[in-house]
């Protein structure tokens, strides 16, 4: 029975019994290869993503606590169009720092209090990953903090990576 179901898909094809086969794992072959070259498997899995993480933190009766700030606003200094926090209600912001320059500024306003962030930085490309490419790493240099919303500030973590850890605590 089989060797009739052949013999009618190669008579009607009209192919040889011989070359039939050949030429259907031929074509088997190059579909399943064609196939297993687009999944995507050498795609990029890891984070790319480098932020400052600023924390909000107070003291009461010596005992540090995380702080939530009602309607802050942050954009980036000289860029009031920047905007990337808009009246937030946050305990712990992500903050871009520019690959092209060793220095950012951030401003930092909360009802009518404004503060004024700038962080001094080396920067370092890194290769994550053949697939991802690089990333630019920074090390903290210099943090400072100038006006009258936030009280001081202490660098917990001076490397920024893509691990997103907690960088500065900012105590208000």
């Amino acid at each position: 029975m089989l060797r009739i179901k052949t013999r009618l898909f190669f008579h009607f094809t009209h192919f040889p019994a011989g070359k039939g086969w050949f030429l259907v794992f031929l074509i088997t072959v190059a579909v399943y290869c064609w196939s297993i070259s687009c999944t995507g498997d050498n795609a990029c899995k890891q984070s790319r993503d480098v932020f400052l993480m600023v924390s909000f933190r107070s003291t009461v009766h010596n005992t540090e606590h995380d702080t939530t700030l009602s309607y802050l606003t942050v954009y980036g200094l000289r860029r009031s169009d920047s905007l990337l926090y808009d009246s937030a209600q946050v305990n712990k912001v992500s903050l871009p720092l520019n690959p092209s320059t060793d220095s950012t500024g951030f401003v930092f306003a909360c009802h009518d209090a404004v503060d004024t962030l700038m962080v001094v930085y080396n920067r370092q490309p890194h290769l994550l990953s053949y697939e991802c490419g690089f990333v630019m790493y920074y090390r903290l240099i210099q943090v400072t903090i100038r006006g009258n919303l936030a009280d001081s500030l202490h660098i917990i973590q001076s490397d920024v990576t893509t691990d997103n850890g907690t960088n500065i605590h900012m105590y208000y």
